[in-house]
């Protein structure tokens, strides 16, 4: 398959360069080549501010330069780790492109310069990324940054530091990334994969080029197969991957996909009909969260959150008052729709048109909004909202976003795209 023109481009300009390939380097002579090359990508835009704070470390201390956009906070933030094979790479060579963020999504950029593999090997990158990233948290205030839209993200190795980072959080009880941002990250130690051996040379980056990045990380082989080198070998807290699926029967099953679909845990969510049961579910690594739908029955609704581990119930929210007066299927408190998690919340709508938020600590309504209301759009006409059912809310860039007005099943037909702040 032939590569998109502008991919072919850069790969010719940088052969025209003839450059000697990593492999054949010391790792100073390639740091040295590839801060030479970084000058050529400017100019770099300018940001409203730019300071640079000393991180301690375990055995020293890292610096992490902070990119703020302006304007009033607290704002979200995007945890950078720059590329390089863990081996090259500094806050210089990757100063643009955290401006170009900075600027494009109007957030804080914080660029954790961990240490460089071969003088300090795995796991010391990764242990400093964490650092990093717990380091802004805790600062969160003093930087302007809204702690609870933290995101993590890089390029290359900086993109498999981000997703260990997203592991450590998750096993060390640390507040997890809102989001992950992993440009064309390494995910897995493994060279000889079938993508390895078919694009081996010529696409700039080669196998060999990256098996001499990896032997300078890793003090051992075997360190590959850890998930904090490899987060692609990832499994969940206990271990072991689950596939948890909602039934319209009411009934939620947790299988196990490396015992050939072996039934782990079941749990009864709801009565179950054929437009009862569970619609979609969600997950955040400790709990599984179904809201319920069960249209025919007495009181539908509700929401559940069992412990993906154990399958026992970690808390139940019964269905809550209807935000409409109208009778029957057109009026229900019903949850349809597939639910979305992000940290700290689980966010579902209702078929009586209603939005709410819940703690994922103990299920208790954070917020609630009512769409059954005529709404003035940007585009400058009326538009009326409804019933809500099949798809989801959306979280992107800090945003809520559901669609009201769903006609079927007796619904209450609307025609509006609504857009909510996280808080």
């Amino acid at each position: 398959m032939p590569l998109d023109p502008q991919a072919q481009k850069i790969i010719d300009a940088l052969a025209a360069l003839n450059l000697p390939p990593v492999e054949d380097s010391t790792p100073e002579e390639a740091r040295e080549s590839m801060r030479s090359r970084t000058a050529a990508l400017g100019p770099f835009e300018d940001v409203a501010a730019v300071t640079d704070h000393r991180v301690p470390v375990k055995n020293g201390e890292i610096t992490v330069r902070v990119y703020s956009p302006g304007g009033k906070g607290p704002q979200p933030a995007l945890v950078f780790f720059h590329g390089g094979g863990w081996v090259i790479g500094d806050l210089y060579t990757h100063d643009g492109i955290c401006r170009s963020i900075t600027n494009a999504a109007a957030c804080v950029v914080a660029s954790v310069d961990y240490r460089l593999a071969p003088e300090l090997k795995y796991p010391v990158a990764a242990e400093d990324s964490y650092a990093g990233y717990a380091w802004v948290l805790a600062n969160a205030g003093k930087l302007g940054i809204d702690a609870r839209r933290v995101a993590v993200g890089g390029d290359s190795a900086g993109g498999n530091l981000a997703a260990a980072v997203s592991l450590m959080a998750r096993d060390r009880g640390t507040p997890v990334p809102i989001q992950q941002t992993l440009i064309y990250p390494v995910t897995n130690h493994s060279l000889d994969t079938p993508s390895y051996r078919e694009n081996a040379t010529g696409f700039l980056l080669t196998r060999d080029a990256m098996r001499w990045f990896w032997n300078h990380y890793l003090a051992s082989e075997g360190q590959g197969k850890e998930p904090y080198a490899s987060p692609l070998l990832a499994k969940s807290p206990k271990g072991r991957d689950l596939i948890v699926l909602p039934q319209k029967s009411g009934m939620a099953y947790a299988l196990d996909p490396d015992k050939d679909g072996a039934l782990v845990w079941q749990y009864r969510i709801g009565q179950g009909s054929g437009l009862g049961g569970q619609w979609g579910a969600a997950t955040d690594g400790q709990n599984a969260y179904f809201g319920v739908a069960d249209f025919l029955t007495q009181n539908p609704g509700g929401m559940h959150a069992v412990n993906l581990d154990t399958g026992q119930r970690a808390w139940y929210t019964p269905p809550q008052p209807k935000l409409c007066d109208a009778a029957g299927r057109a009026c229900s408190a019903a949850q349809g729709a597939a639910v979305t998690v992000i940290p700290g919340a689980v966010l579902a709508t209702s078929h009586d048109g209603g939005l709410r938020a819940y703690a994922t600590k103990d299920g208790s309504i954070i917020w609630q909004f009512d769409t059954n209301r005529d709404f003035d759009t940007v585009n400058g006409v009326t538009a009326k909202g409804g019933s809500m059912d099949g798809p989801g809310p959306v979280v992107v860039g800090g945003m809520v976003y559901v669609n009201s007005g769903y006609g079927g099943l007796v619904g209450r037909p609307g025609n509006v795209l609504l857009a909510f702040g996280i808080e």
